[in-house]
């Protein structure tokens, strides 16, 4: 079954389920607070922590799929609103956003909201992602942002921010920084959305982690990794040099 822009545009939604997708090379609390903090803000029924494969626009992870997986569920393990889907690290190519959000609407069908949850950094580089267009046609997007980050340079990128922050400017607010029109669409259309959401992010990277890991004092990266995860690198030696 084929989904177009015209037959999600006029459907009852059931269910709103977030997507925040990366490497997790490993997966830290910067990570685990951007899902929780998009389930609480957008009223999500869920968000699903997607691994990808083969990234298109960085180097491959350190750690073998299997493994960043094993760490993800144990971050998880806690929140049960929160789980992980590994629908891409089951294709040998390339992992392309536009090609997993449309195998994500074939199992959910028209009825899910479904909203793409992405950094700043990310969205500012959206436009070199693969048929980046039609992502809003798949799904719905926010943007978790500290704030005061710099605005894209790509004029549609821009016209998409000035947009949000024009609707945020005509509602009333939903919550402490969400307006009501955008909370609304994310909840009664399946797809289409648009918002960016300002928040104080963790100051964490999993580059600086790894970094710190192949180190013989990792307890410094130990306080940026969920529990669960920090024992489990410790007691297998990942990321260690020479493992």
């Amino acid at each position: 079954m084929s989904f177009s822009k015209a037959s999600l545009s006029k459907v009852l939604v059931s269910k709103t389920i977030g997507v925040l997708g990366g490497t997790f090379d490993p997966v830290h609390n910067g990570h685990i607070q951007i899902a929780l903090d998009a389930l609480e803000a957008l009223g999500l029924d869920e968000v699903r922590l997607m691994p990808c494969h083969r990234p298109p626009h960085r180097d491959c992870p350190a750690l073998a799929s299997e493994q960043r997986v094993e760490l993800l569920r144990l971050a998880v393990k806690d929140h049960p609103q929160l789980s992980v889907d590994t629908r891409e690290l089951l294709r040998e190519q390339a992992s392309y956003t536009v090609t997993t959000l449309e195998s994500l609407r074939k199992e959910l069908g028209a009825n899910v909201s479904i909203v793409f949850i992405m950094g700043a950094d990310a969205f500012a580089q959206l436009t070199t992602w693969y048929q980046w267009e039609r992502l809003r046609d798949l799904a719905h997007i926010i943007v978790m942002a500290r704030p005061n980050s710099s605005s894209p340079s790509h004029p549609v990128l821009q016209q998409w921010v000035e947009q949000a922050k024009l609707s945020a400017s005509e509602s009333e607010q939903y919550g402490e920084d969400l307006s009501a029109n955008i909370y609304a669409q994310f909840h009664q259309q399946p797809a289409g959305g648009f918002a960016l959401l300002e928040r104080h992010l963790m100051d964490v990277s999993a580059t600086a982690i790894r970094t710190e890991l192949e180190g013989v004092n990792d307890s410094k990266a130990a306080a940026h990794l969920p529990r669960a995860v920090a024992t489990y690198i410790q007691e297998n030696g990942l990321y260690r040099s020479g493992r």
